[in-house]
């Protein structure tokens, strides 16, 4: 403590032999480390022998008695412990001072004298450092750190004012960029305003005008259909006429015989007799019958004989009469997987739900779910015609094959006729107790067959406008039907899960494929009529052979439902409307040769699992149905965003 400077410390050093305790009062213990003074102690004889008197029981009573018992003193009047702070000595605080300023060699060579001169035994004067010189540096170092904290703070102050500024900039900055664009807001307002007006004034002419043009595009497409009629009927009637004058020829050889003879006598010049020269003297004169032949099939005219029960009755051909003239043709396959996105036409308000093409124009048919049904141009998409009469969504649309008509199912329980030439409805079937889903006409066109959810499907007859037949076997909606090519067998698709092939005189099921593990959407058969291709809810396409009653392939297109199919005029192309917006293409050809797999030994032809080839991306939103040409040149496919895209 000494060399701290604390001047406790002296260099007097205490003998063993002296007492500290028998030091002169007053005086500081000699050898003592401690400056302190002490005071003598006087010395208690505990050693004395003399043993105190004997007190009696009674006088010790008595001196507790008149002993007085001083009460406890309050904690308010116990003495208080104090602190008394020590003066600091000179050399402690040129110490602090030098370690504050970080003089440290100053401080080193400081420390290094003292040490030197203590060891040296040299005395050294312990100062004390004076109160008021402890408090102004106390005060100065609280000065300088208020002086700090002041300095901090105008800091920060300037920087607030600063960032203040800014703000104060950027809000008048922002106001007057908000007063702007309100005032263009307003602006533009005005001249939407002035527009719309503009636009509504225009609206009347723009509907007169489109209704003009609908009704010139429809004038000038009856005017090629009624062409086209007539020139069929001219030359059916130029045939009629050569095929009488032929017959004619044939019945009077005497006429002939007589004709050269009087021009072989008249010196080779001849007369023209007219009608009267080919018959005999006294005969009466008939005229030449003109009979105008059907432009439909060959087997029209047995189609139409008339059946019992019903005067305009008609009658299926004959199996025997059919003949399949695509059966022996080989056509290449439709590069449908190289289609690209050619036209985009928005047709219909709602989703258009089906597709039908013209067996022999540019000419395609939409119907949708805003109950109409329309036909229009291509590739320009023109419009040519808009049928209205459903009183509910149309669900399938079908051309006759002459062409003169076509057929509309819908979700009002009917099936309507519509004829295009005299722009109307013909004939109106209300023989279903539910919603119609699809429907086909026969190719001799004598009879339409229609799906419904009533799970039957049905046969009508054209000419008489009556059911002829009823097809009933599923358990579930029927979701779609089709003739065969050139047969009087159909296929329907339905929600038990199954396609089912029946006889179209009997109505009785000629077979039933099974494979399928949901509700059956679509089936197509190709031009051959020897396959057929179905797909379901769940995305899955199978194709069946008839002639051996196999399933020839699977294809595994999930987990988007498949809506509607269509095969190529090879037959080997298939293309899918999927629930994902595309359209999914796949070949069926398994070899380089571009033949489809050859028959095993016991005739079937072996399940294949085939993988897609390509895909038609453009619609944003499910597609409903895929056509493709028969040429093979395009594509046409239907969607719910209510657009059909042509693609070539």
């Amino acid at each position: 403590l000494g060399e701290l400077g604390y001047g406790l410390v002296s260099d007097r050093r205490m003998d063993p032999t002296e007492n500290p305790l028998s030091a002169p009062p007053g005086l500081p213990v000699e050898d003592s480390d401690d400056d302190s003074i002490y005071e003598e102690v006087e010395d208690i004889d505990f050693g004395s022998d003399t043993e105190p008197q004997d007190e009696g029981l009674e006088e010790a009573i008595q001196s507790l008695k008149t002993t007085a018992i001083e009460p406890p003193q309050p904690v308010s009047q116990l003495p208080q412990p104090q602190v008394q702070q020590r003066p600091s000595v000179t050399s402690d605080y040129i110490r602090n001072y030098l370690i504050r300023s970080g003089f440290e060699k100053t401080l080193d060579c400081f420390q290094t004298e003292i040490y030197e001169r203590k060891s040296r035994g040299e005395s050294m004067a312990e100062d004390t450092v004076p109160d008021g010189y402890l408090e102004n540096q106390q005060l100065q170092d609280r000065i300088r750190h208020l002086e700090d904290e002041l300095e901090r703070s105008r800091k920060i102050a300037t920087k607030a004012s600063s960032t203040w500024d800014k703000f104060r900039k950027e809000r008048d900055f922002h106001k007057m960029h908000h007063k702007r664009v309100v005032q263009e807001k307003n602006k533009l307002i005005k001249d939407m305003k002035r527009l719309t007006e503009h636009i509504n004034s225009y609206e009347p002419a723009l509907k007169e005008t489109q209704r003009r043009y609908e009704s010139a595009m429809k004038e000038k497409m009856l005017v090629k259909l009624e062409r086209d009629r007539l020139s069929s009927k001219v030359q059916a009637l130029e045939e009629t006429l050569q095929q009488i004058e032929g017959e004619g020829d044939r019945r009077s050889p005497t006429r002939t015989t007589a004709t050269r003879r009087l021009g072989a006598a008249s010196g080779g010049k001849t007369r023209t007799l007219g009608t009267t020269a080919g018959r005999t003297q006294g005969e009466p004169r008939q005229s030449p019958t003109r009979r105008q032949p059907s432009p439909g099939p060959r087997h029209n005219a047995t189609s139409r004989s008339r059946g019992p029960g019903h005067d305009r009755d008609s009658l299926l051909p004959d199996a025997a009469s059919l003949q399949n003239p695509f059966a022996s043709l080989v056509f290449d396959p439709t590069p449908a997987a190289s289609f690209s996105l050619s036209k985009t036409f928005r047709g219909h308000e709602s989703a258009i739900s089906g597709l039908a093409l013209h067996p022999s124009k540019s000419i395609v048919a939409t119907c949708s779910d805003d109950s109409k049904w329309r036909l229009w141009a291509l590739p320009a998409g023109e419009l040519i015609m808009c049928g209205e009469g459903h009183r509910s969504w149309v669900s399938d649309i079908a051309f006759h094959p002459r062409a003169q008509h076509l057929a509309t199912t819908s979700g009002d329980n009917t099936v309507k006729i519509w004829n295009i030439l005299a722009a109307q409805c013909s004939t109106t079937f209300t023989d279903h107790t539910g919603a119609v889903w699809a429907c086909g006409f026969h190719d001799a066109g004598d009879f339409l067959v229609s799906a419904s959810m009533d799970h039957t499907a049905k046969l009508f007859d054209i000419h008489s406008e009556r059911c002829r037949q009823t097809f009933r076997g599923h358990v579930d909606s029927v979701n779609d039907v089709t003739f065969l090519p050139y047969s009087n067998l159909l296929v329907t698709a339905s929600a038990d899960k199954t396609i089912s092939l029946w006889d179209g005189q009997s109505a009785h099921c000629v077979q039933t494929f099974f494979g399928h593990t949901n509700a059956c959407n679509k089936v197509a058969v190709n031009l051959k009529g020897d396959t057929i291709a179905a797909t379901d809810a769940d995305g899955t396409v199978r194709v069946w052979d008839i002639r051996t009653i196999s399933e020839r392939a699977k294809i595994e297109l999930g987990p988007h439902a498949a809506n509607g199919i269509c095969i190529d005029r090879s037959g080997s192309v298939l293309a899918v409307a999927s629930d994902d917006g595309t359209v999914k293409i796949i070949n069926l050809e398994q070899s380089q040769s571009g033949l489809l797999p050859e028959l095993s030994a016991t005739g079937d032809l072996p399940s294949t699992s085939l993988q897609l080839q390509g895909e038609l991306r453009g619609h944003s939103d499910t597609v409903n149905a895929v056509l493709m040409d028969r040429g093979g040149k395009f594509a046409v496919t239907a969607s719910s965003d209510c657009t059909f895209r042509l693609w070539s």
